[in-house]
């Protein structure tokens, strides 16, 4: 999973746009995403997995998305944006 904290994280927060102004863009975004993504110990949720039990465990891990796993098969992900929405409607 990579996220928007992982990318920060990786370019060190405000840098990224100091090196941006300086025509480093190019470079910035040809960075692999292995050397940035969160790989360990990856918290997961399954597709029969209630919106309320999801948005416990964001809160309890501190997380903002989980791929969704029917046994071993990736079939998608929620994110809080997911969970607002399901709220909303």
């Amino acid at each position: 999973i990579i996220t928007a904290t992982d990318i920060m994280k990786y370019l060190g927060g405000g840098r990224v746009f100091a090196d941006m102004e300086q025509g480093k863009a190019d470079e910035i975004l040809m960075i692999p995403v292995r050397e940035i993504m969160t790989a360990a110990d990856i918290k997961t949720v399954t597709s029969s997995t209630s919106v309320a039990d999801a948005a416990k465990l964001m809160l309890e891990y501190g997380v903002g998305v989980f791929p969704v796993l029917d046994g071993d098969e990736l079939s998608g992900i929620v994110t809080e944006f997911d969970l607002v929405k399901a709220l909303a409607e």
